[in-house]
């Protein structure tokens, strides 16, 4: 399971830093196929960033 992860350049952000255990994120594996990423992969509360995340590892 993911438990990290480190963007550079996110929308007007420099860096994003995300440590999904301890925000209480879940992103399992499974999730990914290949290039392809399921769009319900990262669980968290409204306006918590899941789909500027999601747009910038895709």
């Amino acid at each position: 399971m993911l438990e990290k992860i480190i963007i550079k350049n996110i929308n007007s952000i420099d860096v994003c830093e995300i440590d999904f255990k301890s925000g209480n994120y879940k992103f399992l594996n499974e999730n990914l196929f290949d290039n392809l990423i399921n769009p319900v992969v990262i669980y968290g509360r409204n306006g918590s960033g899941k789909t500027a995340v999601m747009n910038a590892m895709s």
